[in-house]
């Protein structure tokens, strides 16, 4: 069985408030279930959350400044598959999660036409692996991304 959620929108803070420069908020939200029955070796049993959220403000013109964030979390078990030499898939493995990753983000956007713009952002990635040993991994980095539609 699979079951997903999800909900989002966008508030234009602007309009609320009578200002001239877009100000919008964006938020979004799902939820997503997986289970199966059987036997021990079967079963599956995976729950995952994602929270996201954004902010765009006009500087001046085309140009507008973002902030960003995403958060997701999974629980539960699911399989892996495990392969030989030629890439085969020989068994699936169980195994148990429950991480939480999160990222958050901000820069500087400028918008050529409606479809197409230059973005320069800063962002900070955070993964806890809470079963793995505590393991936490983190990564900050400038990403300058070219969006272009023909």
């Amino acid at each position: 069985n699979f079951i997903q959620l999800s909900s989002g929108t966008d508030f234009y803070i602007n309009e609320w408030i009578k200002m001239a420069k877009i100000l919008k908020l964006n938020i979004g939200w799902q939820y997503e279930v997986t289970t199966r029955d059987g036997a021990d070796f079967e079963q599956i049993n995976l729950s995952s959350s994602l929270l996201d959220a954004g902010l765009s403000y006009q500087i001046a013109g085309d140009m507008f400044l973002l902030l960003g964030l995403k958060s997701w979390s999974a629980e539960g078990n699911e399989f892996i598959q495990s392969r030989d030499d030629f890439n085969r898939i020989v068994d699936f493995e169980s195994i148990q999660i429950n991480a939480q990753e999160s990222s958050v983000a901000s820069g500087l956007q400028y918008n050529f036409n409606t479809r197409n713009s230059l973005s320069l952002v800063y962002e900070l990635y955070a993964l806890e692996n809470k079963i793995e040993g505590n393991i936490n991994y983190g990564i900050s980095q400038f990403n300058l991304l070219f969006n272009l539609y023909f």
